[in-house]
């Protein structure tokens, strides 16, 4: 069945760029075949729900999109990559939901895409948060707005990179808190926490490091199609960027964590040499007790009044010595 008879089931949104300078207007999913089959129309960004089967089907007729890149859109997984080639620029790449208050983890899902010049195409199984901004801010104008596909998604990774950034923000403030204590004597901050701090560091560091190198590889050698595209690359760098950004607080993680196990040993051996203190004191007067109490003859005082004096004289006096001599030594 030819596109323009085919029916654009699963399509969340779609919007046109009209051209520079003008806001994105709004299109109707009967209007994508026809658009899609002309041979003029302007720029278009498609954005499709995965849950729905039918929007697989017609992912499938859209013209020009290549297996691999057809393959980056249906993809069930959670691979993060992007690449390039026969002219398409494809993968996937993360995105906060947009019902999640936060910015955890375990609320990043996927945007799967696909682009070449004048059309982008979308998709994801979850709603996610960059998307639905640019989505309902563009057309509005309460965001600048895109003149091609390219600057579009360069659009999208700027607001991307923003929630990371936001995101390392609020983790960064939980470390500050953490540092403060441990320059405090004798106080020991909570471990879980900067375990939880440490975890969700290193899990958002992995979730956007593979798009972050592969913007920066590209780069260097960019496509004919997007080598003149200074916007988009422009709002990479800044993904690039919030990427570095969060690498530096995983360093600054890992030496609060140092510091952390360092105040837990150092409070263990103070606790132990008091530990060792006192047995060492007590040890002489257990022995002074230990010959009062072996109830035989001759022993000085058991039938005088001042007996009981004596032992607890000989008793401070040996405890007195110990922590004299331990004193002397330094010990102290």
């Amino acid at each position: 069945m030819p596109i323009a008879d085919q029916p654009c089931r699963g399509l969340i949104f779609a919007l046109a760029l009209p051209s520079v300078g003008e806001a994105p207007r709004r299109l109707q999913a009967e209007e994508i075949p026809a658009l899609l089959a002309a041979e003029t129309r302007p720029p278009l960004w498609l954005h499709f729900d995965l849950v729905d089967t039918g929007a697989q089907a017609f992912l499938r007729k859209i013209p020009g999109l290549s297996g691999p890149a057809l393959a980056a859109l249906l993809e069930g997984d959670d691979h993060i990559h992007l690449e390039e080639a026969e002219g398409i620029l494809f993968g996937a790449i993360p995105d906060f939901h947009a019902d999640a208050p936060g910015h955890e983890p375990d609320t990043l899902g996927m945007l799967h895409l696909a682009m070449r010049p004048g059309l982008l195409v979308t998709a994801r199984r979850h709603p996610l948060r960059a998307v639905r901004l640019y989505a309902e801010a563009a057309p509005d104008g309460r965001l600048p707005p895109a003149g091609s596909v390219q600057a579009l998604l360069g659009a999208l990774l700027r607001l991307i990179a923003d929630d990371l950034m936001r995101g390392r923000q609020a983790l960064a403030t939980q470390l500050t808190h953490i540092e403060d204590a441990l320059l405090r004597p004798r106080h020991i901050p909570d471990r879980g926490q900067l375990t939880s701090i440490r975890r969700d560091v290193l899990r958002l560091t992995r979730r956007f490091t593979p798009i972050a190198e592969a913007l920066d590889e590209m780069s260097d050698d960019p496509p004919p199609w997007l080598a003149d595209a200074s916007g988009f690359w422009r709002e990479a760098r800044r993904l690039c960027q919030a990427r570095s950004a969060l690498e530096s607080l995983q360093d600054r993680a890992r030496v609060a964590q140092d510091g952390h196990a360092t105040r837990v040993a150092e409070e263990t051996n103070r606790r132990l040499f008091m530990l060792s203190v006192l047995s060492a004191a007590m040890l002489p007067a257990s022995v002074v007790t230990g010959i009062f109490g072996m109830n035989v003859g001759g022993l000085p005082g058991v039938d005088q009044p001042w007996g009981i004096w004596l032992a607890l004289i000989l008793v401070g006096l040996s405890i007195g010595g110990v922590l004299a001599v331990l004193r002397f030594f330094r010990l102290l």
